[in-house]
């Protein structure tokens, strides 16, 4: 979620994510999912169920010479032995309903909405439904003091920039179909987007009552989403690799989460000390957003999918990670 600021007190925000920031993961060269995901995620459809790797005695080390990709196999197989499943493929009706109906049709709208109120307000001095776009779409400390709550929420599905609508569809595919065909099923991916956006916005409301300077934000994005799915698909998938886009080099998604984390931490750091530092285009990065999303998702993972999916250990993080 980001800012938009103009001179004054008010400021409205929406995360004008290009290069800089959450969704360069999701703008990955992605590809079907057979072909998508690493060598490593595709040995997880051989991994034993949970009730057989209880019966399976400890695999027994490769004989020398064994091929270097068999030995992955085994590796991965011992860190992650209790996957009640592995790659699921879900019908093209549910994977289609959840991403269209559910999250780029509803973003479509209102990016829709926002721009028929622009021009509105530019062409016929008509600010009346860019003020009713204001009050039910963005998310600002006035909108939740006047009784506006839904805006926890719209405001996820909100959007005024053509580019930082494309670029979170992009993302949100991403995570739709990771998470789909990792098994979570449609109740688990719309708990966890609504956690993520809720999680986001609280999170973007306490930063902006804490700051030292700064007036109240209006913000916009689907960016706390995007992070949740990435936060939860590092945690229960750590093996899958994306390649980022114009970085055709396969990358840990753990990797990539971690990487982008600290850099969320680092700049709101530094924007609670110093204040936010607009773009050419006058808006800045929501990064308090992004962290709360994240929390939601690593939270999620914890409580609701680790007991049933697995996923990250201390094993796999010191065999697979740092090599050790």
């Amino acid at each position: 979620m980001n800012c938009l600021g103009s001179s004054g007190r008010k400021m409205m925000c929406y995360s004008y994510s290009l290069a800089q920031h959450r969704n360069r993961v999701m703008l990955t060269a992605f590809r079907r999912p057979s072909s998508a995901f690493s060598t490593a995620t595709t040995v997880m459809q051989r991994v034993p169920s949970r009730s057989q790797a209880r019966l399976r005695p400890p695999q027994k080390p490769l004989a020398s010479g064994a091929p270097v990709q068999e030995t992955r196999q085994l590796v991965m197989a011992n860190i992650v032995p209790n996957q009640p499943r592995g790659y699921i493929r879900p019908s093209r009706f549910t994977y289609r309903l959840i991403l269209w109906g559910v999250f780029v049709g509803p973003c479509l709208v209102v990016f829709y909405w926002w721009a028929s109120a622009t021009v509105k307000a530019s062409k016929n001095d008509d600010i009346s439904q860019l003020k009713w776009m204001l009050e039910n779409f963005t998310l600002s400390r006035k909108n939740i003091e006047e009784g506006r709550w839904w805006t926890l929420i719209t405001s996820a599905f909100s959007h005024k920039d053509p580019f930082h609508l494309l670029f979170n569809m992009l993302s949100l595919r991403f995570g739709v179909e990771a998470a789909l065909h990792t098994g979570l099923g449609p109740l688990r991916v719309l708990l966890l987007a609504t956690g993520a956006a809720l999680s986001s916005s609280y999170a973007s409301l306490w930063d902006g009552a804490t700051r030292k300077h700064g007036a109240d934000r209006a913000g916009l994005g689907a960016s706390g989403i995007v992070q949740g799915f990435l936060a939860a698909m590092a945690l229960t998938r750590p093996w899958m690799q994306v390649s980022l886009m114009f970085i055709p080099i396969p990358v840990s998604l753990p990797i990539v989460w971690g990487l982008f984390t600290a850099w969320d931490f680092y700049n709101l750091h530094i924007a609670r000390q110093n204040g936010d530092s607009p773009s050419a285009s006058g808006s800045v990065v929501g990064y308090a957003a992004h962290l709360g999303g994240s929390a939601f998702g690593a939270l999620y993972w914890f409580v609701r999918l680790r007991p049933v999916f697995g996923g990250m250990t201390l094993e796999y993080i010191r065999l697979v990670i740092f090599k050790r």
